[in-house]
């Protein structure tokens, strides 16, 4: 199956400090228009799709990844996104790198090999408290 993707990298003046989630709250409440973005809509609740838009903070730059219609949206948008306001900081967006292909998903006959490039740690909400109430480190 091919997917079209887009990649965009938010070069700001300086490394952002807050996470992913910071920069989708700021995305999706400047661009409330477009449900994909946060996943939020007025009359029904949520949206229970496979997140179509996915927001990365590596090594201090900001990143938006678009699947599909996200992909269409992020191109829409992204003229229009030219400081961050994260948090209590305020970023100004020197330039936007846009990197579009089509891209081959599904199953392959070798093995591929990935590394997470960010932390990340499968919990729900009642699971994640539980964990940050540990203090031991040999028990995290």
């Amino acid at each position: 199956m091919t997917l079209k993707t887009l990649v965009l990298i938010l070069n700001t003046e300086r490394p952002i400090k807050e996470d992913a989630a910071k920069l989708r709250g700021y995305i999706a409440g400047r661009f409330k228009q477009y449900p994909i973005l946060h996943h939020h809509l007025e009359e029904a609740g949520y949206l229970y799709t496979y997140p179509r838009i996915q927001y990365k903070q590596i090594e201090g730059t900001p990143l938006v990844l678009g699947i599909e219609e996200g992909a269409d949206i992020l191109k829409k948008i992204s003229d229009e996104i030219e400081e961050l306001k994260l948090g209590k900081s305020v970023y100004k967006v020197k330039s936007i790198q846009m990197t579009q292909m089509n891209a081959e998903f599904g199953p392959c006959r070798e093995n591929n090999h990935y590394k997470f490039v960010v932390h990340w740690l499968a919990l729900n909400p009642a699971n994640y408290e539980r964990y940050k109430g540990i203090n031991d480190w040999k028990e995290k």
